[in-house]
């Protein structure tokens, strides 16, 4: 999950610097257009200069230490600067004090957030009680001119503010659908796990007009490819074997789930003719790809009729009997089928 979260992170603060840099481009031609002097683009060219560092510099290794930098540079540094020399209360920074504190919500955590937060208002009560007591320190400007850029920048900073709670929104809904699909998946097979298809079953049984066939499948003797072959080779027969369950089970139609180890699952819809039929294919695909590691390797299966249970353990105890009697007349026919090929060999 932390890995996740700094991924967002990353993302969120790309998003800001490309925003920053937009904004100060459009600012520095405001600028010009409102008639400032030049030397009040020299702020918003410094900002462009340390975003691209920035943006450059924030390797997915670093990025919390470049973040932190690149705040502290803002709330020290540009922020009383840019006080000063834009005319003080009279300009637009109380609107970017504002855009400043959503960038921190969103980007930090635990004490860095805070500390941030404390900083910034700091910082603007101490700029604030300077203009209050020594007001010839900052710049003043005709009332024309900071019209006009105000006309400019409160738009821009109410649209760049709407940008960044959309990104997050978007970038959160996404890791949270991630999280959502790991919770409920395997991760090897992406069939559902074990505790959603439980949660499944539960809602089937309780819901009336219920219909269907629960299915548990084994593969026999799967011990002998992780012993023989070694886990990878297990997890690609898991793998494949997933697969062929889902061309005959599509999930749009049917519920699947690794039940737990090398056991499955299978909420079926449909009638019993058709269910067998699946099966046997099932069955023979499975054969054919595992005799390419042992030749005896097969599967087990058992279901029950879910209308006919009372309960969820007694549709699972139903169908956990039936693959076991399936399982024991597997290995008998298989017992009985060497014994055979072995009294044929023997001398008469």
């Amino acid at each position: 999950m932390s890995i996740m979260v700094d991924s967002l992170q990353l993302r969120l603060f790309y998003s800001i610097l490309a925003m920053i840099i937009v904004l100060s481009s459009i600012n520095i031609a405001g600028n010009i257009a409102g008639t400032f002097p030049a030397a009040v683009n020299v702020k918003w060219l410094l900002l462009i200069l340390i975003s691209s560092i920035a943006f450059f510099a924030a390797k997915k290794r670093y990025t919390e230490r470049v973040m932190f930098a690149f705040f502290l540079f803002l709330i020290i540094a540009f922020f009383p600067y840019a006080y000063l020399e834009s005319g003080g209360a009279a300009n637009n920074g109380l609107g970017y004090v504002y855009l400043t504190l959503i960038c921190i919500t969103y980007l930090f955590r635990s004490w860095k957030r805070w500390f941030f937060v404390l900083l910034l208002i700091a910082v603007f009560l101490g700029l604030h009680t300077l203009e209050y007591t020594a007001p010839e320190l900052f710049s003043v400007y005709p009332a024309d001119t900071q019209f006009i850029d105000r006309i400019i920048q409160v738009p821009l900073i109410l649209l760049v503010s709407a940008a960044i709670i959309w990104r997050f929104a978007k970038d959160y809904e996404q890791a949270t659908s991630k999280l959502a699909y790991y919770a409920h998946r395997d991760d090897l097979t992406g069939l559902f796990n074990r505790r959603l298809f439980n949660q499944y079953i539960d809602d089937i049984i309780q819901s009336p007009g219920r219909d269907g066939y629960l299915v548990l499948i084994d593969l026999d003797d799967f011990k002998l490819i992780n012993d023989c072959y070694g886990h990878a080779a297990g997890d690609r027969v898991l793998k494949s074997f997933a697969d062929i369950l889902q061309q005959q089970f599509p999930e749009a139609e049917h519920m699947l789930s690794r039940w737990g180890g090398d056991e499955f699952a299978i909420v079926f819809c449909g009638e019993l003719d058709e269910l067998l039929r699946r099966l046997e294919n099932v069955r023979t695909a499975y054969e054919k790809n595992a005799f390419a590691h042992e030749k005896d390797l097969g599967i087990s299966f058992g279901f029950s009729t879910i209308a006919s249970a009372e309960n969820v353990a007694e549709l699972l105890h139903s169908a956990d009997q039936n693959q076991y009697n399936m399982k024991g007349e597997r290995k008998q026919s298989a017992s009985k089928h060497f014994y055979q090929q072995y009294m044929s060999s023997q001398p008469e």
